[in-house]
C-alpha cells in the first residue's frame, strides 16, 4: 500500500483558492505561465496570458482537495488525479442556463474556468480520452449566444488546433423562441443526445414519494401544466438522462455559486437540474397555496395569483396578443400593489415554502452516483466526480436568471456535491440548515456511506492551513431572494426538520 492510499482519509475534502479583485480572462483563456508539468505535452500552451489568475486559482484548488499541491513551490502532483484510475469517458457539466444580460458574468458558467480542467484532464488522461462539454439549457435558451458569452467558440477553435477532442453538446431535444413578454411562439426541433435518452425509475424511493398523492400536481413553469405528474405520481417517479451523462465515467460538475429564488441557493446539486433531456419532468413545484395542497406560492394573495396562473398557461402558446396585454397589465398591477402593500406578489414556487424542488435535486443527487449507462439504479456508485465551482463573480439578489455581480474571487473544489455545496453557502453567508436540499441532504448518508452527515467535520485546504474546516473559510455575505430575505442568512435558526 502506497503512503496515500494510508493517508487517503487525510485527502482534504474541498480545496478552495481565493484572489481579492480576480476577473474573468479574454479567450482562450491562456495559463499565466509555462507550468513545468506540461512541458512536451500535448496541452502545452502556444502563448501565456499574464493576466489569467482564474487558471491558477483552479489549479490551486484543484490540486489542493486532492492533496497534490506544493503551495510553497507553487507546484502539483499529477498522481493524484490519475488515482481516479483508468478514465476514458469524461462529461463535464457547466450551468448554461441562459444568456446574460448586459455584460455581467454572473449567471452562467465562464470558459476561463474550463480551459483548466480541460487541460489537466487532457494532461492526466491523455489526448484518447472522450471529453464531451454538455448542458441542458432552459427550453427558450440561445446556446449559441452562451457559448459566444463565456469565450466557448474561441475555447473549442483552440483545441481543435490541437488536434485535442471535446466535443461541446446542448443535450435540449427541442427550443422555445419567445417573444419579448414571454409568450412562446414556436418551437425548434434538436439534434440533442446523440446516444439518446434513457428513463431512470427511482420509483417509492423518490423523495417526492411523501408528497405524492391523487390530488398531487407537479408543475414546471411554461411547461404543460400538470406535464411534471403523469412522470411522478405515487410510487412511480422517473427522469429523462441523456446517455451522454450516463455513459461517463467521470463526471464533473462545474456550476456557478449564485442564489436561486426557488431554491434559495444553487451550486452543485441544484446544477444537476440540467442533466435532464427534459425540464418538464422535474417538478419544481405543486400548483396552488399549501390551503390546497400546493407549494406555489402562500396562501397571502392566494386568490390573484391563482387567477393569474390559470390566464398565463391557458394563454401560453394560443393566444399572443391577449398573452402580451395579460403581460403588461399585470406587470403594472404588480408594480402597483407592492409598492402600496409592501409585499411580494411572486408564484411559480419562488418562495421559501417551496418544498417539492429540494426533493427532485436530492433525487438527482442519488441519480447521477447510481445510475447505470441503461439508466437502472445499482447500489454502488457507478462513477468519480469532481466538483469545480465557479465563484469568480457570482450572482446575488435575483437569482438564477437576474441576479446582481457579486465579485468573490474563489474557486471551490471537492469530489463530492454535498461537501461542495456546504462550503459554497458558508461563502455565501447563508446557513446550511435553512436551505432545504443542504438540510435533507444529510439524510443521504443512510443510502451510502461516502455522503456526508454534516458539514462540521468536513476538512479545507486553503491559505496556509492544509486541515481548516469549513467554518474557517471567508464569507462574502449575498443577498437573498427577495422571498428568501431574513429566511437563509445566517442567525442560529433551522428549517423544520421532514423525515424521509
Amino acid at each position: 500500500m502506497t503512503s496515500r492510499e494510508q493517508s487517503a482519509n487525510l485527502i482534504p475534502d474541498i480545496g478552495m483558492a481565493f484572489s481579492t479583485g480576480a476577473r474573468y480572462p479574454t479567450p482562450p483563456f491562456d495559463p499565466p505561465e509555462q507550468y513545468p508539468e506540461f512541458d512536451q505535452s500535448s496541452v502545452r500552451a502556444e502563448r501565456v496570458d499574464s493576466n489569467n489568475i482564474v487558471y491558477s486559482l483552479v489549479r490551486e484548488a484543484l490540486f489542493r482537495h486532492l492533496d497534490g499541491y506544493d503551495a510553497k513551490n507553487n507546484a502539483v502532483d499529477l498522481s493524484v488525479l490519475r488515482s481516479l484510475g483508468t478514465v476514458k469517458r469524461i462529461l463535464i457539466k457547466p450551468n448554461w442556463v441562459y444568456q446574460q444580460y448586459e455584460d455581467a458574468n454572473c449567471i452562467t458558467t465562464h470558459g476561463s474556468i474550463l480551459r483548466p480542467v480541460l487541460d489537466y484532464l487532457f494532461l492526466v488522461f491523455g489526448p484518447s480520452a472522450t471529453i464531451i462539454v454538455a448542458d441542458v439549457p432552459l427550453q427558450s435558451s440561445d446556446i449559441d449566444q452562451i457559448w459566444q458569452e463565456t469565450g466557448i467558440h474561441a475555447l473549442r477553435d483552440h483545441y481543435a488546433r490541437k488536434n485535442l477532442a471535446v466535443t461541446f453538446l446542448d443535450l435540449r431535444r427541442e427550443r422555445a423562441v419567445r417573444d419579448s413578454t414571454g409568450f412562446i411562439v414556436g418551437r425548434e426541433s434538436l439534434a440533442g443526445d446523440p446516444l439518446g435518452y434513457a428513463e431512470v425509475n427511482l420509483d417509492q424511493g423518490s423523495y417526492l414519494e411523501e408528497i405524492s398523492g391523487p390530488k398531487s400536481i407537479f408543475s414546471v413553469n411554461d411547461y404543460e401544466p400538470g406535464m411534471a405528474t403523469s412522470y411522478h405520481r405515487p410510487g412511480k417517479h422517473r427522469y429523462l438522462i441523456p446517455r451522454t451523462v450516463l455513459a461517463s465515467e467521470l463526471f464533473v460538475n462545474i456550476p456557478k455559486l449564485k442564489t436561486h429564488c426557488k431554491a434559495g441557493v444553487t451550486v452543485c446539486m441544484k446544477n444537476l437540474i440540467g442533466i435532464n433531456g427534459e425540464k418538464g419532468w422535474i417538478p419544481h413545484f405543486r400548483v396552488g397555496a399549501p390551503s390546497r395542497g400546493g407549494d406555489e406560492y402562500s396562501d397571502t394573495n392566494s386568490l390573484v395569483l391563482g387567477l393569474k396562473t390559470r390566464i398565463r398557461d391557458f394563454l401560453q402558446e394560443r393566444h399572443q396578443t391577449l398573452f402580451r396585454m395579460a403581460y403588461y397589465g399585470w406587470k403594472n398591477y404588480k408594480r402597483g400593489w407592492e409598492r402600496l402593500s409592501r409585499s411580494n406578489l411572486t408564484s411559480g414556487g419562488e418562495w421559501p415554502g417551496n418544498d417539492t424542488l429540494w426533493r427532485s435535486i436530492l433525487d438527482l443527487v442519488r441519480v447521477i452516483t447510481f445510475a447505470d449507462v441503461d439508466g437502472v439504479m445499482k447500489e454502488k456508485p457507478q462513477r468519480k466526480h469532481l466538483c469545480v465551482i465557479d465563484g469568480i463573480i457570482c450572482g446575488e439578489g435575483e437569482g438564477p436568471l437576474t441576479p446582481t455581480p457579486k465579485p468573490v474571487g474563489a474557486i471551490l473544489c471537492s469530489s463530492n456535491p454535498i461537501h461542495a455545496d456546504w462550503a459554497a453557502c458558508h461563502v455565501a453567508g447563508f446557513d446550511w440548515k435553512k436551505i432545504a436540499q443542504l438540510f435533507h441532504a444529510r439524510e443521504l448518508s443512510r443510502v451510502w456511506q461516502g455522503y456526508p452527515d454534516n458539514p462540521d467535520s468536513l476538512t479545507v485546504s486553503f491559505g496556509e492551513a492544509r486541515t481548516s474546516r469549513i467554518r474557517d473559510l471567508p464569507v462574502f455575505p449575498f443577498k437573498p431572494p427577495s422571498e428568501w430575505i431574513g429566511h437563509i442568512e445566517v442567525d442560529g435558526g433551522a428549517i423544520n426538520s421532514k423525515k424521509h
